[in-house]
């Protein structure tokens, strides 16, 4: 998960707080539980505005992340990367 924060950091050209970055790694331990028990996120709001809109954003996570994906053979999906796109910039 570290590994996946850093290169999202290096995808965003950001440096998280630490606040954040605890707030991403609980978001996302939830997250890969949530998917591997196949209970995921399904809503987002304003979910095809935010796809139109931050396809940069929803790259960078997904790619960042995609080592989560691979690791435990899980999916991530918009409303789940919504959620951390939130949590990035809140």
């Amino acid at each position: 998960m570290e590994k996946s924060i850093i290169q999202l950091e290096k995808q965003m050209n950001r440096n998280f707080s630490n606040d954040k970055k605890i707030a991403l790694y609980v978001h996302i331990s939830c997250m890969v539980e949530r998917l591997i028990r196949l209970s995921p996120i399904t809503e987002y709001p304003d979910q095809d505005l935010f796809e139109r809109t931050h396809t940069h954003e929803i790259h960078a996570i997904k790619s960042a992340l995609s080592v989560l994906e691979d690791d435990y053979c899980v999916q991530l999906n918009i409303p789940e990367i919504g959620y951390i796109f939130n949590i990035m910039n809140g």
